[in-house]
């Protein structure tokens, strides 16, 4: 029983980690200069990263902060 938590556990980090490893990858190539992989702009970008902060508001609302200001910073660049 534990054991399955623990692991539960490492799964839901794993997630966290790639989806803001993608996201940050995503803000550094476009404040590069270089062309969104991804074809979306920096204000769809800017926005995919309000709705990650926004689910790990409750989790880490210290990290969600940070992320909301990361995503502001990142559309005023435009």
């Amino acid at each position: 029983m534990i054991q399955t938590n623990i692991v539960k556990a490492r799964v839901a980090i794993a997630t966290v980690f790639g989806q803001f490893h993608r996201q940050v990858l995503s803000l550094i190539a476009t404040s590069a200069g270089l062309p969104p992989a991804n074809g979306r702009s920096r204000f769809e970008e800017a926005d995919g990263l309000r709705e990650f902060a926004s689910q790990q508001l409750r989790v880490d609302p210290r990290f969600a902060e940070e992320l909301y200001a990361a995503a502001s910073r990142h559309e005023r660049a435009a």
